[in-house]
């Protein structure tokens, strides 16, 4: 079993202990109407993740409860156009509940970021107020990944699909998806190679957005996805590193409008 597939198996067991909790919210509904992820991309929109921490690199925010406010406000004032905020507890230290929280103060449409393999995991990303949730082709078959991607449809939720090579690519076309997300990180070996959105790019027809996931680390690496009409950049890590070291100059040249 390698790192990812570990990963899952403890999301799933994490969203079953919490099930009794997510009845509850359950009976309560939605309170917000879906906000389009969709309409959010344009070239190059920067999708900024709330990233605690990293099952690889360790801690990043040691108090996120405290701070994630402050994170999505630095966020939203230069220029982020969509957040992406993980829920998974255990190895990257998220919640469902930031969602809600974000949603109360921020009208940026957000992805609910985690290891979906339920339809519950989409009822809950539904509930806390997400807008679009990830799909991960690698640990999904075509079968699994079709009737997810329809599940959350259904609810008005956009998918984001995530791929790495051209066989999970094959498979996510044949949803004839709005989004794809090109990871260029290897969930397997964790390595990291920008160069494999531009490697897959040319295979998506036009008319579907595309997201550039990891590894994005400069302004310049930005203005070669517009160069590649690259809908969005989906930045984590180094925006995290950003706003904790007050960077603020290089805060504005990631997220300088870039729309076009």
């Amino acid at each position: 079993m390698n790192i990812l597939e570990e990963i899952s198996q403890r999301e799933i067991e994490e969203f079953k202990q919490r099930r009794d909790f997510f009845n509850m919210i359950k009976e309560y509904g939605r309170h917000n109407p879906v906000k389009s992820f969709f309409n959010a991309l344009k070239p190059v929109s920067i999708i900024c993740e709330f990233k605690p921490a990293s099952p690889v690199k360790g801690t990043f925010i040691k108090n996120p409860k405290l701070e994630i406010r402050k994170f999505i406000n630095i966020d939203e004032k230069n220029g982020c156009k969509a957040l992406s905020i993980l829920t998974n507890k255990r190895d990257f230290k998220g919640d469902p509940l930031y969602i809600s929280y974000i949603k109360s103060f921020c009208d940026l449409p957000i992805l609910y970021k985690n290891f979906i393999l339920l339809e519950e995991q989409i009822d809950e990303a539904y509930l806390v107020g997400a807008d679009c949730v990830l799909l991960i082709a690698s640990i999904l078959d075509l079968k699994r990944l079709r009737a997810l991607y329809e599940y959350a449809s259904a609810l008005g939720l956009d998918s984001l699909i995530e791929v790495h090579d051209e066989e999970e690519l094959k498979d996510a076309l044949e949803l004839e998806p709005k989004i794809i997300g090109i990871n260029n990180r290897n969930l397997k070996t964790f390595e990291v190679d920008i160069n494999n959105t531009f490697r897959l790019s040319k295979y998506i027809p036009k008319g579907i957005k595309i997201v550039s996931e990891s590894g994005i680390k400069s302004s310049k690496e930005i203005d070669r996805l517009l160069e590649y009409n690259i809908s969005g950049a989906l930045i984590g890590e180094t925006m995290v590193k950003l706003v904790l070291e007050s960077q603020g100059n290089k805060i504005k040249d990631f997220l300088i409008n870039r729309d076009i």
